[in-house]
């Protein structure tokens, strides 16, 4: 038996030896430029010098970023050293965005059957479809809140620290 436990701990401590640290197959795409020149043109952006500055793209070059702001307005071009951050208008990934209709119907069924059960003076299908619609009305409240903002920016372009 201790042979059995000696061989299990040394197996399982070897094992965790072999494991190394995750170490990257290239460059960081999230400090390369060529991020930037891949945004398409017209896309809204957010770029930050020293302060934040939104707008439509309008051109990219290997030493400069021009933007319309507001879009369609006025150009503003900036030269490649200025740019700090890069940041495009993304819609947000949603894990749950199906749930939104079975919620619906939920919220819908629950109060005609409570309607129907108070019509039919049945107060065992009231108090179920009120429990139904009770349910589906708090999930469908939290469910809207999560989804309220559906799109957000994310960062395609960081100047590198020198």
């Amino acid at each position: 038996m201790r042979r059995a436990i000696a061989f299990v701990l040394s197996l399982t401590l070897s094992g965790c030896a072999a494991h190394r640290p995750h170490v990257a197959d290239g460059p960081d795409r999230l400090h390369d430029w060529a991020s930037v020149v891949a945004i398409p043109r017209g896309a809204p952006v957010r770029v930050t010098l020293d302060y934040d500055v939104d707008g439509g793209l309008y051109d990219v070059t290997d030493s400069t970023l021009t933007i319309r702001v507001p879009p369609g307005v006025h150009r503003l071009t900036m030269s490649r050293a200025q740019v700090v951050r890069v940041a495009v208008l993304v819609p947000k990934k949603t894990h749950w965005g199906w749930l939104a209709k079975p919620l619906a119907v939920g919220i819908v069924g629950g109060l005609a059957g409570a309607l129907v059960g108070a019509a039919m003076r049945d107060s065992k299908v009231a108090f179920l479809s009120l429990g139904v619609f009770a349910a589906s009305s708090i999930g469908g409240f939290y469910h809207f809140m999560y989804h309220w903002v559906d799109h957000e920016w994310r960062a395609v372009y960081l100047r590198p620290s020198d």
